[in-house]
């Protein structure tokens, strides 16, 4: 199988969605979502995806230049400037129903953030826009496969929440959920269900 959306990660994103009058995502059918260190523990012998370290440089549409700055697996020959095209703001999946669903905004960061990456080539028939060219590359559909590293720490959805030690909204009603994401920022809202941690202690979860 290849999802169950319907978990409590998503039940959160959606929950978000509502309060930030954002259009809710159309879910492909029977998809998981996986957190950026089971995209990368599941993928890691696949030669075709490529672990980065890059620059958030120009947005264009839900898609943005990244600098790449290190190749963390030691696969990726493109070395420079590259354009990467994350999850669009209106639709998960393609629109012919393929579990190509893209879940990472990477047009949220700001430009010159440094960004930790798991991409893949661009493949034609996986496109999602017209726009999208078979020379450029993609986030992993699916996984949470982008995360902000700023001062020595790394942040984003790193772990499965059966992994984390402090799992708070388990017990809240939909109503408590709502008033309690009414009551953040945007900014707030957008990681509070996210994790931090050092950069050698996320290395570490690699290994």
């Amino acid at each position: 199988m290849f999802a169950g959306c319907l978990n409590k990660e998503e039940n959160l994103i959606t929950k978000i969605t509502e309060i930030t009058n954002e259009e809710e995502p159309a879910l492909c059918i029977d998809c998981e979502i996986f957190t950026f260190v089971q995209a990368y523990l599941n993928h890691f012998q696949d030669e075709e995806i490529f672990f980065i370290r890059g620059v958030a440089l120009d947005v264009y549409k839900h898609g943005r230049e990244i600098k790449v700055i290190e190749d963390l697996k030691g696969n990726f020959s493109n070395n420079s400037s590259i354009f990467v095209w994350g999850m669009s703001s209106t639709s998960f999946c393609d629109n012919k129903g393929r579990q190509d669903m893209r879940i990472d905004d990477i047009t949220k960061y700001h430009k010159s953030d440094t960004l930790i990456m798991l991409i893949t080539n661009n493949v034609s028939e996986n496109f999602n826009w017209d726009i999208e060219r078979s020379n450029d590359y993609k986030t992993l559909g699916a996984h949470f496969s982008v995360l902000k590293f700023s001062n020595g720490y790394v942040t984003g959805h790193i772990l499965p929440s059966e992994e984390k030690e402090d799992r708070w909204w388990e017990n809240m009603s939909r109503e408590e959920m709502i008033s309690f994401l009414e009551s953040l920022s945007e900014e707030e809202r957008q990681t509070i269900f996210m994790d931090i941690m050092p950069w050698e202690e996320f290395q570490e979860l690699l290994k």
